[in-house]
Formats: structure tokens, C-alpha cells, sequence
């Protein structure tokens, strides 16, 4: 612990800095990838009434936004979609490839996925 910082002072800190080091990667992914920021936008209806996702696109681009608004787990079948690579989940704990044919999304989550051979929804 630092000199004169009381030991809630520096858990205060720790947390602020933890909250910083979970929103910059996100923030810098979007910056980075043009579905986000500059493709099309295509709301998903065939979804869990909890879920909200959506579609986005440029060019070849394409990802998948996938958030689940209820405390229980649901389970999206998306299988049109073809394969996927989560990227980023709001839980920090998993990544990469994934079944959209069988996607489990915990309570209160949310997912990023990158969608490979571009297809018509």
C-alpha cells in the first residue's frame, strides 16, 4: 500500500483503474474494425424476446452483436449465419470460435463476434 493512502483509497483505485483497462479495449476494437463504425446496420428478429441482436456489415466485414437484457441464460440458434469468433464478452472469461447454432448467453451478457463467409440474411 502507498504511504498516507488508506487501504479503501487504494481499492477505490484499483477498481477505477480496472473499470479503465475493461472499456479501452472495447472502445479501441470498434475504432478499429469499419463494420462497426461505418457498415450497415440489420436487426436480428428470430431472438429470445431478453435478447437484442444485430448485424453489421462493410464490404466483407461483418459482426455480430449479441446482448441478453435478463438475468437467465438464454440460447440463440442462428445457424444462417455460418461460423463465428467471439471476440469479446462483457464477462471477460471466453473467446474464440463458437456454434451459432447453439449460442448460450449468460445473464445480463454481451458478445462481439467477428462472422466469416458472408451470406444473406
Amino acid at each position: 500500500m502507498e504511504q498516507g493512502v488508506s487501504s479503501e483509497e487504494q481499492q477505490a483505485l484499483w477498481w477505477q483503474k480496472g473499470v479503465v483497462y475493461q472499456i479501452y479495449p472495447p472502445v479501441a476494437l470498434r475504432r478499429g474494425t469499419r463494420a462497426l463504425t461505418m457498415g450497415s446496420y440489420q436487426a436480428l428478429d428470430a431472438v429470445p424476446d431478453a435478447c437484442f441482436v444485430y448485424l453489421r456489415q462493410a464490404g466483407q466485414q461483418r459482426c455480430l452483436v449479441a446482448l441478453n437484457f435478463s438475468s437467465s441464460e438464454q440460447t440463440l440458434r442462428l445457424t444462417e449465419l455460418g461460423s463465428a469468433h467471439l471476440v469479446l464478452s462483457t464477462s471477460l472469461d471466453r473467446e474464440g470460435a463458437c456454434d451459432l447454432a447453439s449460442l448460450r448467453l449468460r445473464g445480463y451478457e454481451g458478445c462481439l463476434f467477428t462472422l466469416s463467409d458472408v451470406q444473406e440474411v
